[in-house]
This record gives structure tokens, C-alpha cells and sequence, in this order.
């Protein structure tokens, strides 16, 4: 997250993600200049005593100053985007490419003196009035980690591209740990964010399963990490929904839409992300019971979904939805193949279209047209199921083009 210290600007990552981590969260805070200078032995160096000693071990900010991590004054704000530096001693107006707003704090007679200054500062970047502050959130289906990709690329910040998640080890280390967070279905996305964002709403732990004397599953998360023990996998439960929450200082939030078939958890009473692990659903047969969902339960989770946001979001967020081009590998309906893509498909489409019509903060982004209305030879690979690497940054780029100055 980016936050704002004192008259320059302090840029930094910090991690909500309490009591997941053994180890304390390490983060390098940097300073360009000498550990004698005012602004280090009188903000820098107590501002991170505080932090440490209130984390009790669970956080660790370790303060590099001396131009450890760079010397150049002018290039501390891109040693935190470059993750060289979790945190850096930042002046704005030296970097005016990334903070094109940040030269009106400085005309003459504005501020009594710099904590009046300070104040007006912090409460300025948090009512998202300045442009260089501004953070993204994506979450859904796994096309939504591929616009975390190029949000990231642009040097803008993605809450949902936790670094924490990149820790992950997932089964295949071909991919990262962060599709551990993709979500299939709108009855997922609002779990998520109702855990994540409602003090009233409280988890339900029965649905988290056995598999074997020693691993356990999380059906409300993808399966791309090695099943763990029961203790791991409440600590990457925990992890994301303290991620999750960071939602609610976005002003941006990316929901990507890609199933309506979905399963219901009967004993916890609860939809989950994904179909169950077949092993399990073999010898727990009335454990889960599959739905086809509708227009009215999916345009109603998004309405919750809007109401949440609207609760708990950034006072003024931003929505854009989007419905995954991937098409469906199978079905659980009496359908065929093609007939089910069709159908789940053109009604999550007709669905975003209905709440974007809705919510003039709400806005639909033809991702899905824009692949399916394309030459086939240039949008897909040869399983005609993954777009093209070409095809996957020219939704981007357009993406980028319509939602960012």
C-alpha cells in the first residue's frame, strides 16, 4: 500500500496480513542521504522503532540509510516501484511523471506550517484527488491475473498482486502462486469480499475439508498449491483475506466474471469457489450439490457486491467488469460442451451489461468480444481454449488505453 509521511512523501509497501507469517515480514525502507540528516533521525528512524515495536515480531522494517539502495534523490520513488525498496523517503515534485499533481502542495503561503500541510497532504491522496495515488484491485478468474500484469507493468499499484501471494510454492512451478487467489463465480467474489470486508461475517470453517490424516482443502480458494496441513492452510486463509481487504482503499476494482456452474457446500451451507477435489466427492456424495446459476442470483451477488464496496470501498471507487474469453474445458450440466460455454457465457455477458447499466460507477470492458470477435489464427492457440500471448496484450493495451491517462 502506499502511504504518506510528512511534507515528503514516505512510498511504501505494507502488509496487513497479521499472524500469517512464522517469520516477521521483512521490509527494507530506504533513504538516499546520511543517517544524521533531520528527516532520517527525526521521522525515518523513530517512525520504523514504532512500527516494530507495536508489530511484536510480526512485521520488521529495516532501515538502510547512506544510499544504500540508491543515492539519487530523484530515483527513490522508482527503487519502490522496482521493488529495490519496500519504503522510501520520497519528494513528488522531483518525480513529476508519477505524481503530475504533486507541485500544486508547494505554492507559497497554502499551509501555516508542515503539519498543517502534512494533514491536508494525507487527506488529499486518501479522497483520490491526486493523480499518482491511485490503486487497482483485480480478482476473479484467471484473466484477471494477466491485467494485474500489465496494471503492474505501467507502474501502477495492485493490491491484489500481493507480494505475499508470489511467496506461495505452488504444485506447478510453472505458474505463480497468485492464481491461488483466482475466483470462478459471483457467489465466490462476494464470500470473499463479505469475509474480508463485514465484521459481522464470519468465515465458515467447516468448509475447509480432509482430504488425508495429513492434508486439508480450502474449496473457496484455486487449486494451484500443494494441499497442507490444517495449520497452513488456515494461515493461507488468513492471508487472503487480509489481502482481500486492501480492497477498500482502491479506488479501481477489476471484477472479471468466468463461471455460472457452481457448487454448494450442504453441510457448511455455503457456494464454493471450485468443484470439489473428486476424491472427496466420491466417498461424500451428499456433501455437495451442483447448480446452474441464473440471471437474477448472478445480477443479485453483484448488487451485494456493489453495496459492500460502497459500504466499506474508497468513497469514491471506480468498477470495471469483464467477462473471461477462456472458454469452458467441461461441464457437469446435461449439455453439451459448446451449448454450456454458450449459454454460461452469454449470461454472465447480458449480466455485467445489466449492472453496468445500473451504476453509473460501474462500467463493462469487451475483453470477451474483443477475442471472440477476432481472427481465430491470431486470438487463439491451437487448443482454440488460450488466447494468444499477442491477443492477451492487445486486450491489455486497450484496456490501459480507455482507464489510464
Amino acid at each position: 500500500m502506499i502511504r504518506l509521511l510528512i511534507g515528503a512523501a514516505l512510498i511504501g509497501l505494507a502488509s496487513s496480513a497479521s499472524g500469517v507469517a512464522a517469520e516477521p515480514i521483512q521490509l527494507k525502507l530506504g533513504y538516499f542521504s546520511s543517517d544524521r540528516e533531520p528527516p532520517y533521525t527525526a521521522v525515518m528512524k523513530p517512525f520504523a522503532d514504532a512500527v516494530n515495536k507495536a508489530a511484536k515480531g510480526i512485521l520488521e522494517i529495516q532501515t538502510l540509510p547512506g544510499g544504500v539502495l540508491g543515492r539519487s534523490y530523484g530515483q527513490q520513488a522508482q527503487l519502490v516501484l522496482d521493488g529495490v525498496a519496500d519504503m522510501a523517503w520520497v519528494n513528488p515534485s522531483l518525480t513529476p511523471e508519477l505524481f503530475s499533481d504533486g507541485a500544486i502542495m508547494q505554492l507559497p503561503g497554502l499551509f501555516r506550517d508542515l503539519e498543517e500541510a502534512t494533514m491536508a497532504h494525507t487527506a488529499i491522496v486518501r479522497g483520490a484527488r491526486l493523480r499518482g495515488y491511485e490503486k487497482f484491485y483485480a480478482i476473479g478468474s484467471c484473466f484477471a491475473r494477466g491485467l494485474e500484469n500489465a496494471l503492474a507493468a505501467h507502474k501502477i499499484t495492485v493490491e491484489s498482486a500481493a507480494p505475499e501471494f508470489a511467496k506461495l510454492q505452488p504444485a506447478n512451478k510453472e505458474v505463480s502462486g497468485l492464481g491461488f487467489t483466482n475466483k470462478y463465480n459471483t457467489y465466490s467474489i462476494l464470500n470473499e469480499l463479505r469475509w474480508s470486508l463485514d465484521p459481522d461475517a464470519e468465515f465458515p470453517r467447516e468448509s475447509i475439508v480432509r482430504l488425508t490424516e495429513t492434508t486439508w482443502d480450502d474449496p473457496h480458494t484455486a487449486p494451484t498449491l500443494e494441499f497442507a496441513n490444517l495449520e497452513e492452510t488456515l494461515k493461507r486463509r488468513a492471508l487472503m483475506q487480509a489481502v482481500t481487504k486492501r480492497i477498500e482503499n482502491c479506488r479501481a476494482v477489476i471484477f472479471t466474471l468466468g463461471l455460472a456452474e457452481v457448487w454448494r457446500d450442504v453441510k457448511a451451507d455455503v457456494f464454493v469457489n471450485r468443484t470439489p477435489i473428486p476424491s472427496f466427492l466420491e466417498t461424500e456424495q451428499d456433501r455437495y450439490e451442483f447448480h446452474l446459476t441464473g440471471f437474477a442470483e448472478n445480477l443479485a451477488n453483484l448488487e451485494d457486491i456493489h453495496t459492500l464496496l460502497g459500504q466499506y470501498g474508497h468513497p469514491d471507487v471506480r468498477i470495471v467488469v469483464t467477462v473471461s474469453p477462456v472458454p469452458l474445458m467441461n461441464t457437469f450440466s446435461t449439455m453439451d460442451i459448446v451449448v454450456a460455454n454458450t449459454w454460461a457465457k452469454s449470461l454472465l455477458r447480458a449480466v455485467a451489461q445489466e449492472w453496468a447499466a445500473a451504476h453509473s460507477n460501474v462500467d463493462y470492458f469487451p475483453s470477451y468480444e474483443i477475442v471472440q470477435s477476432s481472427d481465430r489464427a491470431a486470438a487463439w492457440e491451437g487448443d482454440i481454449r488460450h488466447v494468444t500471448g499477442a491477443g492477451a496484450q492487445h486486450i491489455m493495451k486497450v484496456f490501459l488505453q480507455n482507464y489510464l491517462d
